[in-house]
C-alpha cells in the first residue's frame, strides 16, 4: 500500500514541477508569450529579461514553490502513514521502500523533470534552476544554501547566469558526498540531478565558450 502511494505522490510532484509558471504568468498579468522573447525560456533568467523585475521575481518564487511542494507533500505522506522513523534520513541508507531517503530525493528529481519537459507545454520548459532550489532546500538544505552562495556569488563577478547554474549544478553533485558521506541515495541523485541541469545548458556552454553568452542585467 505505501509503496503505490509513494508512486501517486511522485507522479504528483512531476505533475507541480511541469506546472509552467513562466508561461501562465506571463499571459495572464503581463499579456505576453515569454517564449516569444529573450532566450525562448520559461526559466526565471527570461522572465526578467521579458516580463521585467516583478514578473521574473514572481516566476521565481512559483517554480520555487513547485519544487517546495513536491518534496513536503512526499514528507508529509510518508510522516502520516508511518513510513518515516526518528531518525534524520540524511542518514539513512538504500532501503527502499521503508528508507525516506530515496521518495524525498525522486520526488525532488521529479519534479524539476516536469519543469523541464513539461506537458503542457510539448514537453518543453526551463532549466529546472529554481525549481531544483526549492526542493532541495527540504531534502540536502546545507548543500543547497552553499550552492546558491555559489551562483550568487558567479553572477555577481561575471553576470553570466548559465555559467553560475552550472558550477552550482557541479556544487550540487560535488558537495552532496562531502557533506552526507555514505548517504548513497541523496549522492547518486544529486549526482544526476546536477549533471541533467549541466546538460540543460549545453546551448549555453556553446555560447560562453565562443564569448557569446548574454550577461545578466535587470530590467523594469
Amino acid at each position: 500500500m505505501h509503496f503505490f502511494l509513494v508512486i501517486i505522490i511522485l507522479l504528483v510532484a512531476f505533475l507541480l514541477g511541469s506546472f509552467p509558471s513562466g508561461v501562465v504568468i506571463g499571459r495572464l498579468c503581463f499579456h505576453k508569450d515569454i517564449r516569444d522573447g529573450g532566450s525562448g525560456n520559461i526559466g526565471t533568467t527570461n522572465a526578467f529579461r521579458v516580463l521585467g523585475n516583478r514578473g521574473g521575481a514572481v516566476v521565481f518564487l512559483c517554480d520555487f514553490c513547485k519544487g517546495v511542494l513536491a518534496v513536503a507533500l512526499m514528507r508529509f505522506t510518508l510522516s502520516v502513514f508511518g513510513v518515516f522513523g526518528p531518525a534524520d534520513p540524511a542518514q539513512v541508507g538504500l532501503a527502499f521502500p521503508l528508507s525516506p531517503s530515496l521518495p524525498l530525493v525522486l520526488a525532488a528529481a521529479l519534479a524539476v523533470l516536469g519543469h523541464m519537459f513539461s506537458p503542457w507545454i510539448g514537453f518543453r520548459g526551463g532549466k529546472g534552476i529554481a525549481t531544483a532550489v526549492g526542493a532541495m532546500f527540504l531534502v540536502v538544505p546545507l548543500v543547497t544554501l552553499l550552492c546558491v552562495v555559489v551562483f550568487v556569488v558567479l553572477v555577481l563577478i561575471f553576470r553570466y547566469v548559465s555559467l553560475a547554474s552550472i558550477m552550482a549544478a557541479v556544487a550540487l553533485a560535488v558537495l552532496t558526498p562531502l557533506l552526507h558521506p555514505g548517504a548513497w541515495v541523496y549522492i547518486i541523485v544529486c549526482g544526476l540531478m546536477g549533471v541533467l541541469i549541466v546538460i540543460a545548458h549545453r546551448k549555453n556552454i556553446a555560447r560562453l565558450l565562443r564569448h557569446e553568452e548574454p550577461r545578466f542585467a535587470f530590467h523594469h
